[in-house]
């Protein structure tokens, strides 16, 4: 077992969180639009992103993808503008988004995937009884 493989169990083995899950979604001409809406659970979830890519059969035209999120007011923030002869994929570790958030293929026709990993933060709930609510 590697030191990151120790590090990353004893890590949830303690604190008792729920364990990151890898998630991701393809948009198309199809599907345009894909909504992350984690369950209502009373968490924090986040969404960090990994990577935006286009499929191998995607034709040679640009690709945006844009994001919406609750505090941007209906306007959707572009993350992505690809094209398989200039820009397949790109690297966006580091992108983290509080839920719900759109993603929404603005232009093109893709297909495009998008790659992460779901967070669930439950530092909090512990602190969460019906008395503290009100």
């Amino acid at each position: 077992m590697s030191s990151d493989e120790l590090q990353l169990s004893s890590i949830h083995s303690e604190s008792d969180k729920r364990p990151p899950v890898v998630w991701g979604c393809v948009l198309s001409k199809d599907h345009k639009t894909y909504v992350f809406k984690p369950e209502d659970d009373f968490l924090e979830h986040l969404l960090k992103l990994w990577t935006i890519c286009l499929a191998t059969e995607a034709k040679d035209e640009t690709n945006v993808v844009a994001a919406e999120l609750h505090h941007t007011q209906g306007k959707p923030i572009t993350i992505a503008s690809l094209r398989p002869s200039v820009l397949p994929m790109i690297n966006v570790n580091g992108l983290e988004f509080s839920t719900p958030v759109t993603f929404t293929l603005k232009s093109g026709s893709g297909p495009v995937y998008i790659s992460g990993i779901h967070i669930s933060l439950v530092d909090d709930v512990e602190d969460v009884t019906p008395e503290n609510l009100f």
